[in-house]
Parts: structure tokens; C-alpha cells; sequence
């Protein structure tokens, strides 16, 4: 049995959600993962987004990353900060926090 190809959009979300373990969390992963390729969202956009939500939300799932992806990548142009670099400070700020 050949293995399948590495999804990079399902791998972001696996990064921020967890592994899907039921049919209803992967039914759940897989409608935000096609949404999100749909839109053209990248996974430093994903990160983008996530760090967004969490934020502004207490409890949030994958499809609000659909929800609020263009809104939290306004924000972050809006605040002057390059993708790379707000990417980076959110990793330090997760380091920090796990540390």
C-alpha cells in the first residue's frame, strides 16, 4: 500500500487542533482544509489566523479559522508587521508559554 502524500493544510490544523480521532473531528478537518485551500490560505496564514482567534476567542474550532482568516490577515497588514515576522513572534511567544 503506497502512503499517501503529506497535506500541508491538514498538518497546520493538526499543529493547532490536535489530531482528528472521530468521524465527526476529521468530517470537521476536512470541510476547513478544503475551505482553506479553496481561499488559497497557506499555513503561515493558518498561523496567522489561529493566533488571531485565540486572541479573541476562548474556545474556537477549525472552521473558524475559515471564518475569521481574511479578517485576521487585515489586521496584521493593518499593524505593519511582515507575515515572517509576526510568525516568528508568535513562535517566540508559544515558546515562551511551553517553556
Amino acid at each position: 500500500m503506497t502512503e499517501r502524500p503529506r497535506d500541508e493544510i491538514w498538518d497546520a490544523l493538526e499543529e493547532e487542533f490536535g489530531a482528528a480521532r472521530t468521524k465527526s473531528e476529521r468530517g470537521r478537518r476536512n470541510a476547513a482544509v478544503k475551505e482553506l485551500k479553496e481561499a488559497g490560505a497557506t499555513t503561515a496564514e493558518i498561523k496567522i489566523c489561529a493566533d488571531y482567534c485565540r486572541r479573541n476567542f476562548t474556545y474556537f474550532t477549525e472552521m473558524a479559522l475559515c471564518n475569521w482568516l481574511s479578517k485576521s490577515l487585515e489586521e496584521q497588514k493593518e499593524q505593519g508587521v511582515s507575515r515572517e515576522t509576526f510568525i516568528r513572534l508568535v513562535a517566540k511567544d508559544r515558546g515562551r508559554s511551553t517553556g
